[in-house]
C-alpha cells in the first residue's frame, strides 16, 4: 500500500493522485505526517511536551467551537463553555494540556487574549476585530470593525473575510423542507449549506409547479448570492440587500433572506370562486417564497426603493371597498400591482390558494 511510515499515533493522509487518467488504486502515496504543534482542529493532536504520546480529540459545537476534548479512551481532558463573542466562560483540563484551539476552532494567543482567524485578529472582550474588514467596500451596511453582522451565535467567520451559514442540520432542514414545497425540482444542501437541485422532477406530484421551479432554479444559478438563515423566534422574516443601491439601479446585489420559521401572519385574501374576502393564515413556505422574490428582484437590480409608495383599492370582509397607500416593491412582490411573472399570488394560483388582496 505505499510507504505509510509515520510515528505511531500522528495522522497521515493519502496524497491526491494529480496525473489525469490515471486509475486509482495501489500503490497509495502518503502526505507528509500532520506536524502534532501546527495540526488543524478537528482532527486531534499529539501533544510535544508527554513523555508518551497521547491522542485527543476534539468535539465542537455547530460554530465550530471546541467544547469537550478527550483522549483516545474516550476520558475528557478538558471543557470549554464561551461567552457569544468567543470570551470563555468556563475552561477546565485534567491534564498539563491546555488546546490553543477555542471559538469558531481558531487560536486563542495566550500573550494577547485575541483570536487569530488569518485576515486578522478578533478581541472577545470588546466583540470587535482589530484592523478593517478586507471586505468593507463590498458590504457597506455592515461596520468595518463589526463580527459577524452582530449575530455570533448563528454565523462563523471562517477567515476574517466572509461570512456563511452556520446553522444546525435540524436549521437547515426545517429551511430546505419549506424551499422543497415551492418546487417540482428535488433540491438537496451540500455541507457547506449550498443548495443545488438534485433532479429536475419527483417532488410534488400532484401539483404543476411552474412558477416556482423558474423561481428556485433563478436564484440557485443566479451570478449574484442568495444566503438563508433562520432568525430568533418572533423577529418576523425579511430581506436585506448587501448593496441597497445597487439593488434597483440595475446592477444588483448579494442578498441575505432572514427567515423566521414562526412567523405564519393572518392575511385578508379573496376567494376567486366567490369574491368574497376573509383572513387566513399564511402558509411558512409561502413567507419564505415571498422574501426570495425579494431577493431575486434585488440580485437582478429590478427592486423598487421602498420609499416609494403605491395606492391601490381592495374590499374588506363585510365588502366594503377600501384604498391604501403602501411599498410599491411589496405590491409587485405580492401581485396585487405590475405584471412580473414570479409573485406571491403567481405562487398561491399553483398551490390552488386564495389570492392575497391587500398588504
Amino acid at each position: 500500500m505505499g510507504d505509510h511510515s509515520a510515528p505511531d499515533g500522528w495522522i497521515q493522509r493519502p496524497k491526491r493522485n494529480a496525473v489525469p487518467g490515471t486509475p486509482p488504486g495501489p500503490p497509495v502515496q502518503w502526505d507528509k505526517a500532520e506536524d502534532p504543534d501546527d495540526v488543524q482542529p478537528g482532527y486531534g493532536y499529539v501533544p510535544a511536551d508527554t513523555t508518551h504520546e497521547d491522542i485527543f480529540f476534539y468535539h465542537s459545537d455547530h460554530l465550530g467551537s471546541t467544547s469537550y476534548i478527550t483522549d483516545a479512551k474516550a476520558n475528557v481532558a478538558q471543557f470549554d463553555a464561551y461567552l457569544p463573542y468567543g470570551e470563555l466562560l468556563v475552561d477546565e483540563h485534567s491534564s498539563s494540556e491546555d488546546m490553543p484551539y477555542k471559538f469558531n476552532g481558531k487560536e486563542l494567543d495566550q500573550e494577547t487574549g485575541l483570536y487569530y482567524y488569518g485576515a486578522r485578529y478578533m478581541n472577545p472582550r470588546t466583540s470587535l476585530w482589530y484592523g478593517v474588514d478586507p471586505l468593507a467596500e463590498k458590504y457597506p451596511s455592515v461596520g468595518a470593525y463589526v463580527y459577524c453582522m452582530d449575530r455570533p451565535t448563528k454565523l462563523i467567520d471562517t477567515d476574517g473575510r466572509k461570512v456563511i451559514i452556520s446553522g444546525s442540520r435540524n436549521q437547515r432542514i426545517i429551511v430546505l423542507n419549506q424551499l422543497q414545497k415551492l418546487t417540482n425540482y428535488k433540491l438537496g444542501v451540500k455541507q457547506n449549506g449550498e443548495v443545488v437541485i438534485l433532479a429536475t422532477h419527483g417532488r410534488n406530484k400532484s401539483k404543476k409547479l411552474t412558477v416556482g421551479n423558474s423561481l428556485i432554479e433563478s436564484v440557485i444559478k443566479h451570478k449574484r448570492t442568495m444566503t438563508i438563515q433562520t432568525t430568533d423566534p418572533g423577529e418576523k422574516s425579511s430581506e436585506h440587500d448587501i448593496y441597497r443601491r445597487d439593488a434597483f439601479n440595475g446592477k444588483g446585489t448579494d442578498v441575505v433572506v432572514n427567515f423566521d420559521v414562526t412567523d405564519t401572519p393572518k392575511l385578508l385574501t379573496e376567494n376567486g370562486k366567490t369574491g368574497k374576502s376573509s383572513e387566513e393564515v399564511m402558509p411558512l413556505f409561502l413567507v419564505l417564497g415571498h422574501e426570495i422574490i425579494h431577493g431575486e428582484r434585488s440580485m437582478d437590480g429590478i427592486a423598487i426603493d421602498p420609499d416609494t409608495k403605491s395606492s391601490y383599492k381592495y374590499r374588506s370582509p363585510n365588502g366594503q371597498l377600501k384604498i391604501k397607500n403602501t411599498s410599491k416593491e411589496e405590491l409587485e412582490t405580492v401581485g396585487i400591482i405590475g405584471k412580473a411573472k414570479r409573485t406571491e399570488n403567481a405562487l398561491r394560483k399553483e398551490h390552488g390558494l386564495n389570492k392575497r388582496i391587500k398588504y
